[in-house]
């Protein structure tokens, strides 16, 4: 009893010199715990500071359990203090534990413990961040944004087959990479060159990597080019195209034409397209057998079994597949209405909806005319434009307006437009900043109000009995009546083809019959061909991760449509639109 009476004189003394808190004007009188409560506090280290004395290392007698840094609960503002002396100072800037406790409410152990509960979440947190990172690592990240598969004409969904694990010199030429009638282009890649080969479905290598390039097959051949090792590189270090030669392989990596060329195009209905040196042109068949030779300004154009070729002396001809000249060379150009801005170098692919109805643009002196495939003349160049010929009509421009024409020549209806889409019973006409609609006599119709269209040019705007249109700022379709047959709802669409169209709502692309149905409801990432005959089409189906990982281009998709909208509803230029993109 007189040992605990002792302590509580003790505590009773220090109560009786409690530190004033000095902060501006402001002073706070700690409110101290029991004996007994003290005591338990006294024993707590203090974090961040030295170990306190423990009771039994204190004399009895002294009347202080001060901790043993001066500096603890320095309070910088005390230094402006004047007239106290060094006993007074030291008990303004320190603090034991205790008062501590009684000012905040917390003790150093509870700091300590939640501190450390926020270290171990946080800890837990990133090592399940990690875990689920690894995870997805291990898996293929880009099927979790897109799944690539393939469409047949039924719009039933097929997988492309896993492709085969590659010995570790080898690589498959890209990502995409999914083979064609089982085999794979594989890249060995060395110091100096990268040679590419061809593997089949098993993983056996079918043709050896030694090929700078191997194209896609095509009539059971593809083009492979090969270094030409005769001339030297160039001063940069980098080979030019010259400096490559083409030739022709089979399914079993057997050379059909050796590597002779200078450039090759890929065969189509038995011939191909070659050159020797820089201007000339040859055409040959499966067997190198020359079919035609010419001297040119650049590789001849594909139109589709026909071949436009232009000579040295700068005028074009045309020549059938046979080599048999269908044209002479007396016309500035001969290009297709649906392809247009083609260069030189790209092949012509034909509307299944326009075959076999298919025509062409002649030009000689600032003139323009028509032909058909096989190079008989329709219209001979009388027009100073010609954007497409449709239904025996060709859609004709004089001084930047346009009208009609029919096979004769004969002008049906006058060219007082701005735009109009290509002749049928339902065209779109603009005059100024009004979209209307007229039929085939160019009478008005009474139909949906529209304020744009898209269509690309050249290109049939009604196909199917649906022709897209531009209403407020979405897109919708009419029937040949000029009536809305599927409601504007979408943000973006293409014209029918085979009795299908696509569609894009913001996010993902649909494929739609003419009554607006999906079928098998497939969700795509991105435009794909209509599927057609027995070859199936690779379309980008949507992924678990999709929505979250690519919400940033679809956000830019959005505005490029919304952009190619607003030009469209204002422009009265005849190339509004692109088929594929805004």
């Amino acid at each position: 009893m007189a040992e605990q009476s002792k302590k509580e004189t003790t505590l009773d003394e220090r109560s009786a010199s409690s530190i004033e808190l000095k902060d501006s004007s402001t002073s706070v009188e700690p409110m101290l715990p029991s004996a007994p409560v003290r005591d338990e506090i006294e024993d707590i280290k203090p974090l961040g500071s030295p170990a306190a004395k423990s009771p039994d290392s204190v004399s009895e007698g002294s009347g202080s359990n001060e901790p043993t840094d001066p500096t603890f609960g320095k309070n910088p503002n005390d230094d402006q203090a004047d007239g106290e002396s060094s006993s007074e100072a030291a008990n303004l800037r320190t603090l034991s534990p205790f008062q501590r406790t009684q000012i905040t409410g917390t003790t150093d152990a509870t700091l300590r413990t939640s501190g450390l509960r926020r270290h171990r979440l946080v800890m837990s947190a990133c090592c399940l961040f990690s875990v689920g990172f690894l995870g997805l690592c291990a898996l293929d990240l880009k099927s979790a944004f897109t799944v690539q598969a393939n469409v047949d004409k039924s719009f039933k969904l097929s997988y492309p087959a896993k492709r085969p694990a590659l010995p570790p010199n080898l690589t498959y030429l890209s990502d995409s990479e999914q083979g064609v009638d089982g085999l794979y282009r594989v890249v060995e890649a060395t110091w100096t060159t990268s040679n590419v080969g061809l593997i089949d479905k098993n993983g056996v290598v079918v043709v050896k990597p030694q090929y700078a390039t191997i194209g896609p097959f095509q009539d059971g051949l593809a083009a492979v080019s090969k270094l030409n090792t005769s001339k030297p590189p160039k001063s940069d270090n980098k080979y030019k195209p010259e400096s490559y030669l083409y030739g022709y392989i089979d399914r079993t990596g057997k050379v059909i034409i050796k590597p002779q060329y200078e450039n090759a195009r890929a065969f189509r209905d038995g011939v191909a397209l070659v050159s020797s040196g820089s201007s000339h042109t040859k055409l040959i068949d499966r067997t190198g057998k020359v079919l035609f030779e010419a001297e040119t300004q650049q590789m001849a154009t594909d139109l589709g079994g026909i071949y436009a070729v232009t000579e040295k002396h700068g005028r074009t001809g045309l020549i059938d597949k046979t080599g048999k000249r269908l044209l002479p060379q007396e016309y500035d150009g001969i290009n297709s209405f649906d392809n247009r801005n083609q260069s030189y170098d790209q092949s012509y692919e034909p509307d299944v909806d326009q075959a076999p109805e298919k025509f062409f643009e002649i030009s000689r002196d600032g003139k323009c005319g028509v032909i058909d495939f096989k190079g008989n003349i329709i219209i001979p160049p009388t027009f100073h434009e010609i954007l497409s010929y449709q239904n025996g009509h060709a859609t004709i421009g004089v001084n930047g307006k346009y009208g009609f024409a029919d096979s004769s020549g004969k002008i049906v209806i006058k060219p007082t437009y701005d735009f109009v889409t290509a002749y049928d019973d339902l065209i779109a006409v603009k005059e100024g900043a009004n979209w209307k609609l007229i039929n085939s006599s160019g009478n008005t119709v009474n139909g949906a109000h529209i304020d744009g269209v898209i269509v690309q040019n050249g290109e049939r705007w009604l196909v199917n009995g649906r022709a897209p249109v531009i209403v407020g700022d979405s897109c919708g379709f009419v029937d040949k009546n000029g009536l809305i047959a599927i409601k504007p709802t979408f943000v973006w669409e293409l014209p029918f083809k085979n009795g299908f169209s696509e569609v894009y709502d913001g996010k993902l692309w649909h494929f739609i019959d003419i009554f607006g149905r999906s079928p098998n409801n497939l969700k795509l990432t991105g435009i794909a061909k209509i599927p057609v005959g027995a070859v199936p089409v690779p379309v980008s189906l949507e992924g678990p991760l999709f929505s979250f990982g690519m919400s940033s281009q679809v956000m830019s998709t959005n505005e490029n449509y919304k952009s190619s909208i607003k030009y469209m509803k204002r422009n009265s230029e005849k190339n509004a639109s692109d088929d594929d993109s805004p």
